[in-house]
């Protein structure tokens, strides 16, 4: 149920307020293209597209690092898999006979991390959206405690077979 010309929004506005649905308008949509000034338009958008990677890169790196900080001081199970990651990874470096074993010790690791982090934000959004008891919520938020679980499960199942 997508207005034309506009996106539909959450149930929350910026200054805190709750709508059933906020329409606002895209300042870019079809009855409103972006205009174009006068002998502008053999100039190309991208002046330089190794400026723009980088500056996009390292955009995303900051972003990234408040994103885990933010985890880091909400989330206590993030603080104790990022406890024991650096002496995990020092004992698949020692008990990895291969470079592959190391590799997939290591990395099934940090796929924990990763799955927590996704979760965070789940969790997050979800009490963003309501604080209120619901199913759907609960549900939800189970769903991403099974799928740490399962990056748990993973990481025991690639550790087993790789040291039998």
């Amino acid at each position: 149920m997508q207005p034309l010309g506009g996106r539909l929004m959450g149930p929350h506005q910026a200054d805190g307020s709750v709508l059933d649905y906020a329409i606002y308008p895209n300042p870019y949509s079809v009855r409103n293209p972006p205009r174009i000034a006068d002998g502008e338009e053999d100039k190309p958008m991208i002046k330089d597209p190794l400026q723009l990677a980088r500056r996009r890169l390292v955009s995303a790196f900051l972003y990234s690092i408040e994103g885990f900080g933010a985890a880091w001081k909400s989330e206590e199970a993030i603080k104790v898999e990022v406890a024991l990651l650096p002496v995990l990874i020092v004992a698949a470096i020692y008990l990895g006979d291969a470079r592959l074993e190391q590799a997939l010790m290591t990395s099934s690791l940090l796929l924990v991390i990763i799955v927590e982090l996704l979760n965070t934000a789940i969790e997050k959004t979800i009490d963003r959206i309501s604080i209120e008891q619901n199913d759907l919520s609960k549900k939800v938020k189970d769903m991403g405690s099974a799928a740490v679980l399962g990056a748990i499960l993973n990481v025991i199942l690639v550790w087993t077979l790789v040291l039998i």
